[in-house]
């Protein structure tokens, strides 16, 4: 998938100019988890079900199997990191 792929790159790229994962993960994951949210309620509503709904293609998209765990990946990375980078006891 497309989107899957921009963003694995971005992610990339910006580790590699910020030099911090967790700092990215945690900059980028609000876009992340409300772009895949938002297109899993759409996509569950049946008003929204429907190749007329100019937004379907976007719905279809983040709604995707591969998006959404890209999206339980990522919160993962995220607890993983700050358990890591976090001192004991804060």
């Amino acid at each position: 998938m497309c989107v899957v792929r921009v963003f694995k790159y971005y992610t990339e790229i910006n580790c590699r100019l910020c030099g911090n994962l967790l700092k990215l993960l945690v900059a980028v994951y609000p876009c992340l988890l409300g772009y895949g949210e938002a297109a899993a309620r759409q996509a569950a509503d049946l008003e929204s079900v429907s190749e007329n709904n100019p937004y379907w293609p976007w719905i279809c998209a983040y709604a995707d199997d591969e998006f959404q765990s890209a999206v339980d990946k990522r919160r993962r990375a995220i607890e993983e990191l700050v358990q890591r980078e976090m001192p004991s006891g804060a």
